[in-house]
This record gives structure tokens, sequence and C-alpha cells, in this order.
């Protein structure tokens, strides 16, 4: 077969191939590319599309019905769900009772995906997030603290002085999302001083989460005041010095002081949460063993509060 036939078995390959891409694209499509040779381009019908010959001076030709065009037809009529944002995300689950749980896997979905839901959903929670109840508040500020971020941490911190106050407890919450000096210094700030006792309980629990993390100033300062703290009847009080004091390493003094709370015959929350920062704090065994095991034995022990010391001495033995 000499050369001219080849080069038109070629033309007749190209013709073949567009009039596939008509059949499965449902759009004409030119033939691949010039072909100089004077052999006459078979024709398969009305189907088929002439060659043009290009001008190779030119620059890049556009021609209706091309792949790309087709493909960005295609893909143009496919809809795209974009996500909601957290304040329509919030309106629904207020409007149809959805279960909390349920709202901040959904919320969390939408952080992810949506560019700037991080900040939006900081200012809902500042604002007090409308009609929503304690559950749904502990719930999105879950999610804003697996979502946490820079600028978030930056918008919690800036809006807190201000916020609605049924909001603020959830802020702080959300804070534990970050182990940023500042935030820490923010948390020692505010266990150790703001009005609102829910707000000093969360910060003193979201410092005892960060434990060492966080800057050894702020955690000391904290510790001045937990120390005060242990001495109230306050349950919250009392809880949040139970949290602070059991963050490591833990001081001579600070043993001694949590060792005569548990052992003294004074209210059963300030001894269950003394023993509580006792455990926390990683006392070693051999010196918090005995001490317990005279406490279970003492008559003037609450049946919760010797339950807690068992179940402290069965994970001491265990270790």
């Amino acid at each position: 077969m000499n050369r001219g036939g080849f080069l038109a078995i070629g033309v007749v390959v190209a013709s073949l191939a567009a009039v596939g891409a008509y059949y499965l694209l449902g759009q004409p499509q030119p033939s691949p590319g010039p072909v100089a040779s004077p052999v006459p381009q078979a024709s398969l019908g009305p189907q088929s599309a002439p060659s043009q010959a290009l001008d190779p001076t030119a620059g890049p030709q556009a021609s209706p019905g091309t792949l790309g065009e087709a493909l960005d037809g295609f893909l143009g009529a496919v809809p795209i769900k974009v996500p909601p944002t957290p304040a329509e995300l919030l309106k629904t689950a207020l409007a149809s009772g959805q279960d909390p749980v349920d709202y901040r896997q959904a919320l969390s979905d939408v952080l992810k995906r949506r560019k700037g839901a991080g900040l939006e959903a900081v200012d809902l929670l500042a604002q007090g997030l409308g009609e929503a109840d304690a559950k749904l508040r502990f719930q999105h500020a879950l999610a804003l603290a697996k979502h946490m971020d820079g600028p978030m941490t930056d918008a919690l911190l800036e809006k807190l002085p201000d916020a609605e106050a049924r909001g603020r407890p959830e802020m702080v919450f959300a804070l534990r999302g970050s182990r940023e000096g500042r935030v820490g210094t923010t948390l020692a700030d505010l266990y150790s001083g703001d009005e609102d006792p829910k707000v000093r309980a969360q910060a003193a629990y979201v410092l005892s989460e960060g434990g060492e993390d966080w800057p050894p100033l702020a955690v000391e300062q904290a510790r001045v005041t937990a120390r005060m703290d242990l001495q109230s009847e306050d349950p919250i009080s009392l809880q949040g010095a139970g949290d602070v004091l059991g963050i490591p390493p833990l001081s001579a003094p600070d043993r001694e002081l949590l060792f005569r709370a548990v052992k003294e015959r004074g209210p059963q929350k300030r001894r269950l949460h003394a023993l509580r920062a006792l455990a926390s704090a990683k006392v070693p065994a051999a010196s918090l063993g005995p001490t317990l095991e005279q406490v279970a034995q003492d008559s003037g022990t609450s049946p919760e509060l010797r339950a807690q010391i068992e179940s402290v001495l069965r994970e001491l033995k265990k270790n």
C-alpha cells in the first residue's frame, strides 16, 4: 500500500472517532487535526465533520462543539449542593427539634466544607445561639473545638468579654480546641476573676485538659485561686478547684493540702474533688494508697466517697 493509502485510512479512523464522540456527548466533534494530503477525505454521511487545514502561524482556533465545550456543558448540568451557612443550619435545627448530636455532626461538616463558616459559627455562639438550649450550645461548642484554627481563636477571645451571658461558658469550652499560650493565660484570668461561676468552671476544666501544655505562670495563677476555692462549700467552686489542682506536677504543699481535705470530715463534695485531684495529678500509689485505705475505713466516710476511693484503689493496684 502506498503512502497515500495509509493517509486515507488515517482520515477514516479520525472520522469514526468524531462520530463516536457525537453520540457519546450529544454534540458534533471536529476531526482531530489537519491532514496535509491530496487524497480526498472519506465521508461517512451527514454526521462526519470535514477537517480544516490550520495555519501553523496562527494561534489557537476556537470552534463550536469541541470536546472541552461538551464536557463543560455536561458538568454544568450536574447540580452541585452548596453547604448551608451555620445560621441556616441552626434555624433548621431549632425548627425541627433536631437531635443535638446530629446537629453537631452536620455543623462539623459545614465547618469543614464551607469557607468562612467557622467565624460565622463563633459569632452565632457569641450571640447566645438564639433559642437553643444548653445541650445544643454544648454540641455547637464541641464542633467549634474540633475545627479550631487561628482566626476562630482570635474571634472567640475578642468576642468573649461582651458576648451574651448564656453563650459565654460554651465559648470558653470551645477554646479546648487550641493550645496557644495566650489561650492558657486567658483561661487562668477567667478562672481567677470572672463573675460567672459557669464561665470559671469551664475555664478550670479546659485548663485541666491542657495540663502542662499551658504556660507555667498561667497554671500557677490558677492554682492560687484553686487553693482558696477548695475551702468553699459551693459545688461549682469545688469542682474548679479539683480540676486545677489535679494538673501535674503536684507540689508537696498542694499534695498535703489535698490529703488533708480527703481525710478531714468536711463536706463530702470537698473530699470527693480533693480525691479526684490527687488521682488526676498521678500521685504515686505508695503515697496515695495507705491514706485512701484509712479514709475508706472511716465511719464518717459517705458511701459515695467510699465507692470512689475503692475505684481509685483498684486502679492503683492495676498499675
